[in-house]
């Protein structure tokens, strides 16, 4: 995968993404970011019931959320 070779270091770097969301762009950019050893905070304005189904998503991954 070429494009992984432009992205910086990630391992042990605290992120915060805003805005976890319904349709998948948050959660795949928690996911990447999880996966590259970053520590990973997740904002998002709705509440974990209006965003159950990104919440299960993330299940098994170590993530801070901050929800509603």
């Amino acid at each position: 995968m070429k494009y992984l070779s432009t992205v910086p270091e990630l391992a042990g770097r605290r992120v915060t993404v805003m805005g976890l969301g319904l349709f998948g762009g948050g959660l795949a950019a928690t996911r990447f970011l999880c996966l590259r050893g970053a520590h990973v905070t997740v904002t998002d304005l709705k509440s974990a019931e209006a965003l159950r189904e990104s919440v299960a998503a993330l299940g098994g991954f170590p993530v801070a959320l901050h929800l509603g």
